[in-house]
């Protein structure tokens, strides 16, 4: 094991790998983010010097977007925003067809000048 295998605790990882500019709720915020890799053993929380800078560069600001996700079987699939890219598109063209259906609508059913009609 080298030294960058190493376990540290969330505290060890702050004050040794980050110099102590980062708090320990920071790394698990970046738990929760899915940026830092952790390992529970009972109570405590540990981590590596590797998976550290692993998460710093996930964190890294104006890093390229992501092109692929990681899909259970172990392939590359479409990202995320491919999916909802493809699903409004298919939902634009649903709307444009019923609209075409459905014609123009009489404006006096749409008044709601009046009282309601029963």
């Amino acid at each position: 094991m080298t030294d960058d295998d190493n376990l540290l605790t969330l505290a060890e990882a702050c004050e040794r790998v980050l110099g102590g500019k980062v708090k320990v709720a920071s790394l698990r915020a970046e738990v929760g983010r899915g940026n830092l890799t952790i390992f529970r053993v009972g109570r405590k929380d540990f981590t590596t010097v590797r998976h550290v800078r692993e998460m710093i560069d996930r964190c890294r600001v104006g890093r390229p977007p992501q092109d692929s996700t990681l899909i259970e079987n172990g392939e590359h699939g479409p990202s995320e925003t491919d999916r909802v890219s493809s699903a409004q598109a298919a939902l634009s063209q649903t709307l444009e067809e019923l609209k075409k259906r459905s014609g123009p609508i009489l404006d006096s059913s749409t008044s709601r000048s009046g009282g309601r009609r029963h």
